[in-house]
């Protein structure tokens, strides 16, 4: 089945998808998310796949290899490092094959914290630095739990007075990533719900190029046909909807833009495996199991 990620309370759960789609709908009721994913030695690598979404992001990864895009530079990620992505950053992770883990913390800051910048920031961890922060995680996720968001912001502060003194990762500044950001007016879009049910004709329009052009580079930039990431971006909103909410399969089958439940219900089983209600069941089991 690839891989499982579920986070306390059942907030959060994707199966062989890294965190793709991305207008965080669980922080309408929650402000900070925490994810933990964990990758075994036979899994191979991840689909690339570019995006952004409303919510900051900070990933910690415990052990890693591969390579970050954003902001029109990239950055190599090698064993223990951590990420930090503002809002509406358009970015993509190519992790290599192998056991991997890493904890994804999205979070709607409340206030000032420390970090204000809107620049991504790439830092290597040392094993010191690296158990400091998975202690914050910890205090992070009960004050989170509990409804304590000041402590949990002033944790939050913490974690990123200790990414500002570890050492930074050195970003490639040959412009990888300028492609990626051609196509920012449509990955933008996508987010809105307007945007769920826009045509290549339409997204071509709003990237400034022919719709033949627009797919070749869609496609070589972000992995996929341009078809396809609509598909993969309508399915992770459903499969947030199933488990952050009680709503009928039907209802988010059309707020996730599919007119036809049949047609999303025979999608999802063929992306994820099992059924939509499958899929809401199994994830709170697994946040039950915690």
């Amino acid at each position: 089945m690839g891989i499982a990620v579920f986070a306390k309370k059942y907030q959060y759960f994707v199966m062989d998808l890294p965190i793709k789609y991305e207008k965080t709908q669980a922080l309408r009721d929650r402000n900070i998310i925490i994810s933990h994913v964990q990758r075994a030695e036979h899994d191979g690598p991840l689909e690339r796949y570019a995006h952004l979404h409303d919510v900051v992001e900070l990933v910690i990864f415990h052990k890693v290899s591969g390579r970050l895009v954003a902001d029109q530079r990239a950055v190599a990620l090698k064993g223990s490092c951590a990420v930090w992505l503002p809002a509406m950053a358009i970015h993509d992770f190519a992790l290599e094959p192998g056991p991997a883990a890493w904890t994804v913390i999205q979070y709607r800051p409340l206030g000032a914290l420390r970090t204000s910048s809107n620049t991504p920031i790439a830092v290597a961890l040392g094993d010191v630095e690296l158990q400091r922060l998975t202690q914050l995680v910890e205090w992070l996720d009960d004050a989170s739990l509990q409804g304590r968001l000041g402590q949990a912001h002033a944790i939050l502060d913490l974690m990123l007075i200790l990414l500002g003194d570890a050492s930074p990762l050195p970003w490639d500044q040959r412009g990888e990533g300028h492609a990626l950001h051609r196509l920012s007016p449509v990955l933008t879009h996508i987010l809105s719900e307007e945007g769920l049910d826009c045509p290549l004709s339409e997204a071509a329009a709003l990237c400034s190029m022919s719709p033949s052009y627009f797919s070749r580079v869609f496609a070589r930039t972000i992995g996929v046909t341009y078809a396809r990431y609509r598909i993969e971006h309508r399915l992770k909103r459903a499969a947030m909807a199933l488990v952050t909410t009680d709503q009928q399969v039907k209802v988010i089958s059309h707020a996730s833009g599919f007119h036809q439940t049949a047609y999303f219900c025979a999608l999802f089983k063929k992306r994820y495996g099992i059924s939509p209600i499958q899929f809401r069941a199994q994830s709170r089991a697994g946040g039950q199991s915690d």
